[in-house]
């Protein structure tokens, strides 16, 4: 059915799919896809979404795999096109679909065979994990390899040896943090000399001179985070702005909060990593495709090195086009994400920064001008978590102000164990309704308050107080009175 142009919902795509911005067309489907919750079907259709980007016009088989919660979600990455990854083992089932990209027809490069060998493929191959893997703490978090868990083992055993190593290891860097990065030479990269010098830079096709007005953002993920709350207020911003939110994400993640209302009418991207064959450079065919089918009147980048590594190729591709990227503090292990907003400096017109420090920075080592740095706290400025809107909104009530201080006046007490804060897991003898608290033999004790989700113990946030001699696990009915 078609999309509703409404200001309200400013979603100018032609089509939907299971309630979603899509740019294509369900040609056969299973039953099944109608159970999909609202999450699994912002990811699927994400997923096709990318894939009809990169063969507009074409007729896709699609397979949908089963996984565990271990098993992250597959849908860009370069073992879509093939299905050559050991995650595409039980197929779910399949479906076709037509994409409604427009065609570019122009002459592909030598540069380009790599990608045109897996694009030209006729079946795509995707993981969509269910929402059950929510329960469970992400993969990613699991201690693996020798050296970690060697690691891992001395910080339970010497945890202030280990703090002490770490903050030695730290100070390699800091040299380089009193350094200003070298900016990006993008037409260096292509010349002779060049590290893609077997390559050359192809501008994409104009848009349409009706293409939707779009903006395109680049997240981290679809995650809960001080950082990541920011990033949801800039798409809901660009929406009620009258634009078309295109939103790319780059870092690997099961997506909890993809439904989100401020997603709702955005073309969501969830990427799955690497692509480095699907997109040569030079020619980068998910992004020419989005600029040959919307009128991107600017890019909002906030933690995503996907897109701080395409901001050259984009503002030549789109001269005047504006740039604005968003980082919070000085990161001192390799400069972090301020680094990559100062390498890409050329092509950004402005540095939102939340932090006064990394303002001096951004300025007297990187070099930047003053006028394009903007120093705006996010106080205020985040998002409800429990989805009731903007939280600016509700702290605009005059009836009374606070500020707080929150510090450490030395390093906080670390103990010897593998629980948070160094206590033994908790063992509730009702987790359905008391609070969990646990002790270690150093004499602070943790309690973890249960969570309303029913999910696991360290889902909530824990409370630490001191209680003198160790105890045994305990479990009571309501919280402790003593002060921490």
């Amino acid at each position: 059915m078609p999309f509703p142009r409404d200001p309200k919902d400013p979603s100018l795509t032609s089509h939907t799919v299971l309630g979603q911005a899509a740019l294509f067309r369900v040609l056969q489907a299973p039953a099944s896809l109608d159970t999909l919750s609202e999450r699994e079907r912002r990811l699927l259709v994400g997923a096709v979404n990318f894939h009809a980007l990169m063969a507009p016009g074409r007729t896709l088989r699609v397979n949908l795999y089963d996984g565990g919660w271990e098993d992250l979600p597959r849908t860009t990455d370069d073992a879509t096109f093939d299905g050559l990854s050991r995650a595409f083992r039980h197929r779910e089932c399949t479906f076709e679909i037509e994409s409604t990209v427009a065609a570019e027809h122009r002459v592909h490069l030598e540069a380009e065979r790599d990608a045109d060998a897996l694009i030209d493929a006729g079946t795509r191959h995707l993981h969509i994990s269910r929402d059950e893997v929510l329960d469970r703490e992400p993969p990613r978090d699991a201690v693996q390899g020798a050296l970690r868990g060697a690691l891992r083992r001395v910080r339970n055993a010497a945890p202030l040896l280990y703090d002490q190593l770490r903050d030695a290891e730290l100070l390699r860097y800091r040299r380089s943090l009193r350094r200003r990065a070298p900016r990006r030479d993008y037409e260096g990269d292509f010349a002779a000399d060049g590290v893609h010098a077997d390559r050359a830079v192809v501008a994409p096709a104009a848009a349409p001179a009706d293409a939707p007005r779009a903006v395109l953002i680049g997240l981290h993920w679809f995650e809960l985070g001080g950082a990541e709350r920011w990033a949801f207020e800039t798409v809901r911003i660009v929406r009620e702005a009258g634009l078309l939110p295109i939103v790319l994400t780059n870092r690997e993640s099961h997506h909890p909060w993809i439904d989100r209302p401020e997603l709702d009418g955005a073309l969501i991207i969830p990427f799955s990593e690497p692509t480095v064959l699907s997109q040569t450079d030079g020619v980068e065919q998910l992004l020419r495709a989005l600029l040959a089918s919307y009128d991107i009147r600017g890019v909002v980048v906030h933690h995503n090195q996907w897109l701080y590594d395409r901001l050259p190729w984009i503002t030549r591709a789109r001269p005047g086009i504006p740039v604005v990227d968003s980082t919070h503090i000085v990161e001192y292990r390799g400069g972090g994400y301020p680094r990559s907003s100062a390498v890409a400096a050329d092509d950004i017109t402005v540095h939102h920064v939340i932090s006064p420090t990394l303002a001096r920075w951004m300025r007297d080592v990187q070099g930047i001008p003053e006028e394009r740095i903007v120093l705006a706290p996010l106080g205020g400025l985040t998002v409800d978590v429990k989805g009731r809107g903007s939280a600016s909104a509700r702290r605009a009530s005059p009836s009374r102000s606070r500020s707080s201080v929150v510090s450490h006046g030395r390093r906080r007490p670390r103990c010897s164990s593998r629980w948070p804060h160094g206590c033994t897991r908790p063992t509730p003898a009702s987790a359905s309704s008391c609070t969990a608290t646990a002790s270690c033999r150093r004499g602070w004790t943790t309690w973890w308050p249960r969570t309303d989700s029913g999910r696991s113990w360290s889902g909530a946030p824990p409370r630490l107080r001191w209680t003198g001699p160790s105890r045994t696990p305990t479990c009571s009915s309501s919280p402790p009175t003593t002060r921490a």
